[in-house]
C-alpha cells in the first residue's frame, strides 16, 4: 500500500511541475512576443519603458490598473490621437502586448 502511495505522489509531483514549466515558458513566449509588438507598434509615441512622451505614460499604475477589456478597446479602437490596432494586429498579438503592459505593473 505504501508503494502505491509514493508511485502516486511521485506522479503528481511530475504532472505538477509539468504544468508549471510549461505555463511559465508560455508567459514568457507571451512577453516576448508583447515585447516585439510594442517596439513594433507603440515604442514611437510611447517611450521604451512606457514612460510617455508624444503619448500617454502607460507604465502609470493608473493605466495600469484598467481592465483587460478596456485596454483591449483602446488598442483595437485607439482613441484620443491613437490610432487603432484591430485591422493590423491578430487578436493573439493584442493578448501578449497585453501580457507585456501589465508586467509592468509587477515591477
Amino acid at each position: 500500500m505504501n508503494n502505491k502511495k509514493f508511485i502516486f505522489a511521485i506522479i503528481v509531483n511530475v504532472l505538477f511541475t509539468w504544468i508549471l514549466f510549461m505555463g511559465s515558458s508560455s508567459l514568457a513566449a507571451d512577453l516576448k512576443a508583447g515585447e516585439k509588438v510594442y517596439k513594433r507598434k507603440c515604442v514611437i509615441c510611447h517611450g521604451e519603458q512606457g514612460q510617455g512622451g508624444s503619448a500617454l505614460k502607460i507604465n502609470d499604475p493608473k493605466v495600469l490598473s484598467k481592465t483587460d477589456e478596456d485596454i483591449r478597446k483602446v488598442v483595437a479602437e485607439g482613441g484620443k490621437g491613437m490610432p487603432g490596432y484591430q485591422n493590423s494586429l491578430k487578436p493573439e498579438e493584442i493578448d501578449s502586448l497585453m501580457a507585456f503592459l501589465r508586467s509592468w505593473g509587477s515591477k
